[in-house]
């Protein structure tokens, strides 16, 4: 298979579109993103890239953000972003849940922190829940809110790109590890109180349709891990998100440059050029 670094003429591989031989992406159970790839944005289908023989777990969008919603243009994480209109969301399917341990990456930008704003929510009741929320301030929070069971997540600013990683494990499933565009955020370690794993989740809402993300808002890349990152990994998972995962996915040539010589007479004269092209 051909591999480039990505660029104005690169695709990602739609058969397989995860390198399963990169460190970053062992244990990597779902990843919702936006390649460059033509025909994968701009309906209600949030497409997961674990596929390629696996279980892939394709998000739906609203209506309301269908197709409006989609933005094209590098962001964090994925070549494009799904921007909110203040009510809609995308919804995920069941299952995505590991058992025990996981890590959630989520790249996003806010318009707003005056409210309560859910970026990602598996949600049933305040003593049962994993969300990723603003907290009405500039705080960033994950864990279960009602039962405060969270973690600061560290302090963000409106109209600004951020890379949230959040790591979960332990036989308490401590959390006891977030960072923030690879910076260490460390907070406190409460234990999640996250039994129902098979709940609903939602992207830029909170899964019972509250608290939604303000407008203009958006969401380039959300991934679940079903394990723990170490510190390296998290920064090196920025690293790789800021460059647009050049290694971490299969990226595939769309046009091969050829070479070949050709001999040209005139007259008693035989002259040797280069003739060059390209085939799609």
């Amino acid at each position: 298979m051909a591999r480039i670094i990505p660029g104005t003429s690169a695709i990602v591989d739609p058969a397989c579109p995860i390198d399963w031989s990169h460190p970053l992406n062992i244990g990597l159970t779902s990843e919702w993103a936006i390649p460059p790839n033509s025909g994968w944005r701009g309906g209600q289908t949030f497409r997961d890239l674990v596929r390629g023989g696996r279980n892939a777990h394709d998000g739906t969008l609203d209506t309301a953000i269908t197709p409006s919603g989609w933005r094209g243009g590098a962001a964090p994480g994925s070549y494009g972003r799904v921007q909110f209109d203040g009510s809609s969301k995308i919804s995920l399917p069941a299952g995505i849940w590991p058992s025990s341990d996981f890590t959630v990456v989520v790249d996003f930008l806010v318009t707003s922190t005056s409210a309560f704003q859910g970026l990602l929510s598996s949600y049933t009741s305040d003593g049962n829940s994993f969300e990723v929320f603003v907290d009405g301030t500039t705080r960033l929070m994950a864990g279960c809110y009602g039962a405060n069971s969270f973690t600061t997540a560290g302090s963000i600013a409106t109209n600004t790109p951020y890379n949230l990683i959040v790591s979960v494990s332990g036989a308490v499933n401590n959390l006891g590890k977030t960072f923030l565009n690879g910076v260490n955020k460390a907070g406190s370690s409460p234990t999640l109180t996250f039994t129902s794993r098979s709940l609903a989740t939602t992207i830029g809402k909170r899964s019972t349709g509250t608290f939604p993300l303000a407008n203009g808002s958006w969401v380039s890349r959300v991934s679940i891990y079903n394990r723990g990152l170490v510190d390296a990994e998290c920064k090196a998972l920025y690293q790789e998100t800021k460059a647009g995962n050049p290694n971490r996915w299969n990226w595939l040539e769309t046009g091969r440059f050829w070479s070949i010589p050709v001999v040209i007479a005139t007259g008693n004269r035989r002259r040797r050029i280069l003739c060059a092209g390209s085939i799609a």
